[in-house]
């Protein structure tokens, strides 16, 4: 009796240490397995960071690209309306100096048409505008909602620095216009007359 008890006593010990081998063996696996599993998350989000990383880096460089030829377009636009201005400017001086022919009078005022703001010219002003001055107009309607495209146009032109004489011509208008719609401007934005109104729309 001793004996077989004794057997039986080892075929449980025996069984216990099997039990033991396995359950230390299945934690084993379970953290191989959750090992190789964080090894297989961390590396995908490392792979995404880095995807997306690049993705931002390519979105500024295109940003940044469009800026640069935005730039270079809007100066070539206000180039040719200046360069325009000044060659009116010297017919103008040379139709006082001697009697201007009709042909005098009519390149005149093909030129001055020339320059002319239309609606189409606007538009393209205004996208190139946008991409060098990013939400200016928006913020010239919240700071100022019932303000007018015109407004928009003379508060843009003063933006660029142009000369009166400049902003008359690109708009087809005469330069006193141009200093009542500047007035306007300055009294929609509540702008003192103490007050530089470029240095003020320099900082919309």
């Amino acid at each position: 009796l001793s004996e077989e008890k004794n057997r039986y006593n080892i075929r449980r010990m025996q069984q216990e240490k099997k039990t033991q081998s396995q359950q230390r063996n299945f934690i084993i696996l379970a953290i191989v397995l959750l090992s190789v599993i964080s090894l297989l998350v961390v590396n995908r989000q490392r792979i995404q960071l880095k995807y997306r990383q690049l993705n931002l880096e390519k979105e500024k460089e295109i940003i940044e690209n469009e800026m640069v030829a935005a730039k270079q377009q809007m100066e070539m636009f206000t180039q040719n309306i200046i360069e325009k201005t000044s060659l009116i400017e010297k017919l103008e001086q040379q139709m006082q100096e001697s009697n201007a022919s009709a042909g005098q009078q009519e390149t005149i005022v093909v030129l001055s048409n020339l320059t002319i703001l239309t609606e189409e010219d606007w538009d393209k002003f205004k996208l190139l505008f946008e991409k060098i001055y990013p939400m200016f107009f928006q913020r010239l309607k919240t700071a100022t909602p019932d303000i007018t495209v015109a407004e928009q146009r003379m508060a843009a032109l003063i933006r660029l620095q142009l000369t009166t004489r400049q902003m008359a011509s690109m708009q087809g208008i005469s330069p006193d216009s141009v200093h009542k719609t500047r007035q306007r401007l300055r009294h929609r934005l509540s702008v003192s007359n103490e007050t530089n109104l470029e240095f003020f729309l320099g900082h919309v």
